[in-house]
């Protein structure tokens, strides 16, 4: 079977060679050096025939955001992180394997293109496709937590990690804060460590996430932050976050925009540059920062090597998106009142595109998925709130809000998402038990 890899030479990607393999790599490893997890993941891979487990396990014990290819004239792994912070895509036809950082390269490579009818309707209707469908038939990508190795002319596509809230234990109130505190402390300072005396730069708006970075970024003493907002600068947004900023005696960057200044920027060429450098076949271009950070970059005030933070995706992590149930009604719960929630929430973008037809299809896919997920852990009807939690997870979250990193790396900026530390989503103690904040919630 023949091994190809066509790369984009990004901001961020490097290659390496260890050993017989060569390896291409972007991101970054906070308990771990970059030499260390590399030259493992090439022991372990050489015998990954007989140690597949000890491959997992370590898989599991890196934290960090990152993306991985490795491999030689016989071997292939391609590692996507616990969230999919950046993306990868491969096609396999006749018999070669083909796998890249940019999904358009794959395509050229393609003389007749099948789109998929289903992936464009799922993009339509919510930003994103489903599984690792992209529009194109022969296209595919990497989901969160999830690895592909080809070894002794074998493929496996192999989930080495899954968001699973179900696996809670209660504590109180009062232990739960500690715990939490003494967590939050630890992530943010090897993030703060990670960024190697580089400026930080945080997106601060009005909400609880961007406003605990800052707040726990000057507990940790870290004197070398800016603090950033954008839109009107009479929004409640921008006000609040100037004196989140001024409190803190943290320096503080207004980016005025408007509808006319937002229009004539997408209207400019290098806003068709960042479209295709953003172009994954499989969730749409994400724009809401791309002004701001281009407009940061072209004035020149903040370092030219400096490190963006933003709260994503605080909000998720703290049970934001669990669906509320009437215990007592059976209408109101089990699988297809899940999937009803799931349709209403993220596929109503256009209510032109919620047919009949449309929404069945997108039906189909999600419940494959969440039934997937609940034989894989044995659950039952009573732990479907977790379960659309772990489907919110693998979709929209690893899809889609991630997808707001490119704007950074577009205009040749590092970036790191803490409240998406796996630490958060799999346990304040451990790595294997997740603390439920809010214990009230769903059954």
């Amino acid at each position: 079977m023949k091994i190809e890899i066509l790369m984009n030479d990004w901001y961020g990607w490097k290659e390496y060679s260890v050993d017989e393999y060569i390896i291409w790599v972007k991101g970054y490893f906070l308990n771990n050096t970059h030499e260390y997890v590399l030259n493992s993941f090439a022991t372990i891979i050489s015998k990954s025939d007989k140690k597949l487990d000890e491959l997992i396990d370590f898989c599991n014990t890196i934290r960090g955001h990152f993306a991985i290819i490795i491999y030689n004239k016989n071997q292939l792994f391609v590692m996507a992180d616990k969230v999919r912070s950046i993306p990868l895509f491969y096609k396999y036809v006749n018999n070669k394997i083909t796998v890249s950082n940019h999904s358009p390269i794959l395509a050229k490579n393609i003389n007749d293109k099948k789109y998929s009818p289903t992936a464009v309707i799922e993009i339509s209707m919510s930003g994103y496709t489903i599984g690792k469908k992209t529009i194109l038939s022969d296209i595919y990508q990497m989901n969160a937590g999830e690895f592909l190795l080809l070894s002794n002319k074998k493929i496996k596509t192999i989930r080495y990690y899954y968001y699973t809230p179900w696996k809670e234990k209660y504590i109180s109130k009062e232990a739960c804060k500690k715990e939490l505190t003494k967590v939050s402390k630890s992530i943010l300072l090897d993030m703060v460590n990670s960024a190697k005396g580089r400026q930080i730069v945080v997106l601060l708006s009005a909400g609880h996430d961007s406003r605990f970075i800052v707040s726990g970024l000057k507990e940790l003493n870290v004197k070398n932050v800016v603090c950033f907002s954008y839109g009107d600068k009479d929004s409640f947004e921008v006000k609040i976050a100037k004196q989140i900023a001024d409190k803190l005696s943290y320096k503080w960057i207004h980016i005025p925009l408007s509808i006319p200044i937002q229009k004539k920027s997408f209207l400019e060429s290098v806003f068709d540059n960042y479209c295709d450098f953003s172009d994954s076949l499989s969730n749409s271009p994400i724009v809401m920062d791309y002004t701001a950070i281009k407009a940061i970059k072209y004035l020149n005030i903040i370092d030219s090597n400096a490190v963006f933070v933003n709260g994503n995706s605080g909000d998720f992590i703290t049970g934001g998106h669990i669906f509320d149930f009437e215990h007592n009604n059976s209408n109101d719960s089990g699988v297809e009142a899940v999937l009803d929630r799931i349709i209403e929430k993220h596929y109503s973008l256009w209510e032109c595109l919620k047919t009949e037809k449309n929404i069945s299809n997108i039906r189909e896919s999600l419940k494959e998925s969440l039934i997937e997920i609940m034989n894989t852990f044995k659950l039952s009807d009573k732990d479907l709130w977790a379960v659309s939690e772990s489907m919110e997870w693998l979709g929209r979250q690893s899809k889609f809000v991630t997808a707001t990193q490119r704007s950074y790396e577009f205009f040749g900026y590092d970036w790191r998402p803490p409240m998406w530390d796996p630490m958060y989503c799999s346990g304040l103690t451990n790595l294997d038990t997740k603390i439920a904040l809010y214990p009230s919630r769903g059954y």
